[in-house]
């Protein structure tokens, strides 16, 4: 019985003994790959690379230009009345016969008289690929001359020159019935410095079977009267004078989202008649603001020298009646302003919440590009949303290139500027004290736009697309130092990085990133990755196998990332399950001495 007994004992000792040296293995084993915790990092979930890999199965949007000059709409403006306001010289008419053809314009019986605009002003039909824009109202206008002749006429042909010129020759009617070519013929002459257009009119074949009459003719021809200093801009938003910070704001709109509601002022000017023209006339206009379904506020601001409140016009969805004579041989001039809202899209944002959509090493290890892409999605067709910009405080303006030609450049060729946040506000950096306000300057680029260049300033039209590409240095490292619960450092962590949600590599993109290879710490626990942007990175832990263990973050504008896990330490280790052994084997000597 004592020989059994003492051989289980030896047994159990042995296989207590066993059991230790296993499990000390493992916890060594697991050493190498438990998961740790940053003292200032969060520790989350898995990874989630849906996001990255549904976005794998589509293709980029590109570039898409719908207009190739950045100029809006200028609506159009058309002509509802038209008056001559003297009389027409004899030598208006012509007849070679003077002894026996007489004629008869009568202008009490409204010649000419106005038939109807046959084609508005508008920017098709405008000259000039920069505001300010000239064009021209077509007028269709008809004149009813009385001829008489007697039977001793000798000469047949009569004409008749329009008192505004040049005239266009549109039809001719004897007594009601409309002539065709056959019957009448136009001639230009050139008289005082202008072309005249005359309509002749051979009455042979009238005198051959009335050799004593009257006949009317009624002369129907089309005139341009003149439209200048056409335009529509996009007004910078003015400093409200009424708040004691207003010297320090900037007459520009930054986009603060990826989908954005931009409401864009807008000043319209147009000016009527021609100084020094020849022709005593007056029009009245009616003038259609552009995309008049989709803008608002629309004021009539100032009309020559008239008094506002006192000048008679209508303002009616958004089209002007001036219900007053417009003299067109001098210059009259029209101010109107309105609004407009769009919403301005960031697209293929490479998180959700980031403004750009790509990142890429393009030279180097340091040199890369940056790209965003946007769109407008919603708001007035013919209307351009400019004067807005882009904040980024992940690429510091020290950090762009050299060239200060190449650091940005747009995909549609548009005027794209590129600053220093902390002299977008036209200060310098630093804190300033603005009355009992505090103006705190970043670091970062504002783009698209600046103070000085808002004359000419970045434009997108609804539904197209543009690629603004940065050029910058990545000329900061991640430094990253794993430790054990001590913050002693600990060899042989196998890291994946990641920046915006996606891998980090050559190419950060939704579609086709080049991610760098796994990395793993060395002896003195560090892994760094040279040439990085700024901003936070997830540091995504791995075991033996490459499965996920769990997310830490760090930053590019950390010296040092001391990540402290919760991996205990080595020596500690060997002491606890030590011990452990120890315990194991004394119980089994003190079961053994009782059953002795």
């Amino acid at each position: 019985m004592k020989k059994y007994t003492k051989s289980l004992f030896s047994l159990s000792v042995s296989l207590l003994f066993a059991f230790s040296l296993i499990t000390q293995a493992l916890i060594l084993d697991l050493h190498s790959q438990t998961n740790p915790t940053a003292s200032v990092m969060m520790a989350g979930d898995p990874f989630n690379a849906s996001y990255y890999n549904e976005s794998n199965s589509s293709h980029p949007i590109q570039p898409v230009e719908l207009k190739e000059d950045q100029m809006n709409d200028l609506g159009q403006i058309e002509i509802y009345g038209f008056s001559v306001r003297e009389e027409l010289r004899p030598t208006a008419f012509f007849r070679e016969d003077i002894q026996n053809i007489h004629y008869d314009h009568d202008v009490e019986t409204v010649n000419p008289k106005f038939d109807s605009t046959t084609r508005v002003a508008s920017a098709v039909h405008a000259s000039g690929n920069t505001d300010s824009r000239n064009s021209s109202v077509e007028i269709l206008l008809n004149e009813t001359v009385k001829w008489t002749y007697t039977e001793n006429t000798t000469s047949f042909v009569v004409g008749f020159a329009p008192y505004v010129q040049p005239a266009t020759f549109f039809a001719m009617y004897l007594n009601g019935t409309k002539l065709d070519s056959t019957n009448y013929s136009v001639e230009e002459q050139f008289l005082d410095g202008i072309y005249y257009n005359w309509f002749y009119y051979n009455f042979t074949t009238l005198f051959n079977a009335y050799s004593s009459a009257e006949f009317l003719i009624k002369y129907q021809y089309t005139v341009e009267i003149p439209i200048s200093n056409w335009k529509v801009i996009n007004q910078p938003i003015l400093p409200d004078e009424n708040e004691e910070s207003s010297e320090y704001q900037n007459p520009f709109q930054y986009i603060t989202g990826i989908k954005n509601n931009v409401t864009m002022p807008y000043v319209y000017n147009v000016t009527f008649g021609r100084e020094g023209w020849l022709f005593n006339v007056t029009a009245k206009f009616l003038i259609t603001l552009p995309d008049p379904d989709d803008i608002f506020a629309a004021e009539l601001k100032s009309y020559s020298n008239q008094v506002i409140d006192e000048l008679p016009y209508t303002l009616e969805n958004n089209s002007i009646k001036l219900n007053i004579w417009t003299f067109l041989d001098q210059r009259e001039t029209l101010s109107t302003e309105f609004k407009a809202n769009f919403t301005v899209e960031i697209l293929e944002s490479i998180d959700g919440e980031q403004f750009w959509c790509e990142d890429r090493l393009v030279d180097g290890t340091r040199n890369r590009e940056r790209d965003y892409k946007l769109t407008v999605s919603e708001g007035p067709a013919d209307l351009m949303v400019a004067m807005f910009g882009i904040n980024d405080t992940s690429i510091y303006f020290d950090d762009l290139n050299e060239d200060r030609n190449d650091r940005i450049e747009s995909a549609l060729n548009r005027e794209v500027v590129i600053i220093d946040m902390n002299r977008s506000e036209g200060q310098p950096s630093g804190t300033i004290i603005s009355g009992n306000q505090t103006l705190e300057y970043v670091d970062g680029i504002s783009m698209l736009i600046s103070g000085e260049s808002y004359l000419t300033p970045y434009a997108l039209f609804k539904g197209e697309v543009d690629i603004i590409t940065v050029k910058y240095r990545a000329t900061r490292n991640l430094n990253l130092i794993i430790t054990d619960n001590t913050k002693t450092p600990v060899a042989g962590i196998k890291v994946d990085i990641y920046f915006a949600s996606q891998p980090f590599g050559s190419k950060i993109s939704l579609y086709d990133s080049l991610p760098y290879p796994v990395k793993t710490s060395d002896n003195e626990g560090r892994i760094v990755i040279y040439g990085v942007p700024i901003g936070d990175y997830t540091i995504e832990i791995l075991d033996n196998s490459g499965q996920h263990l769990q997310n830490l973050t760090a930053s590019s504008l950390i010296d040092e990332n001391l990540i402290i896990t919760n991996i205990p330490h080595f020596p500690l280790v060997i002491i606890i399950f030590g011990v452990i052994s120890a315990v194991f084997i004394v119980t089994g000597l003190i079961i053994y001495k009782k059953n002795q």
